[in-house]
């Protein structure tokens, strides 16, 4: 049995095979998962956080009550350079709120990106350094 993908775990934080055979099944779970080169949206977010605060910034956590779709982090980098940053996981698209929330935001001049792997974490923080101060 090996059908340890994204789509097989998505509702669920563990695949329900890794509760068989004593954490055997587990360790075939985890080694298919890193075969497989994908990580869970906590996991990507983690990983952001890290590379903002080595970018000498902040990623702090977005909680809005009353307003769903908002992006997830707020990311605030040297000189005032600020971006929402909604992460996903790979491959992985927003939902048409968050696109709305994201327009909006846009709309106000705000700079906005959507994350959903290492390599485009990285890019997005290039792009917020290399932004001038006050510009879209």
């Amino acid at each position: 049995m090996y059908p340890c993908t994204p789509a097989h775990v998505k509702y669920t934080r563990t695949c329900a095979c890794a509760r068989v055979r004593n954490g055997v099944q587990a360790r075939v779970h985890e080694r298919r998962r890193r075969e497989l080169d994908w990580m869970r949206e906590s996991e990507l977010e983690e990983k952001f956080r890290e590379m903002v605060k080595q970018a000498g910034g902040k990623a702090y956590k977005f909680v809005s009550p009353g307003n769903a779709g908002v992006p997830d982090r707020i990311v605030i980098l040297p000189e005032g350079r600020i971006c929402f940053v909604e992460l996903k996981k790979k491959g992985e698209t927003p939902r048409k709120l968050q696109e709305h929330r994201k327009r909006e935001l846009e709309t106000l001049g705000c700079m906005t990106a959507v994350v959903d792997d290492e390599e485009s974490a990285a890019s997005v923080i290039r792009a917020i350094l290399d932004r001038e101060r006050g510009k879209r």
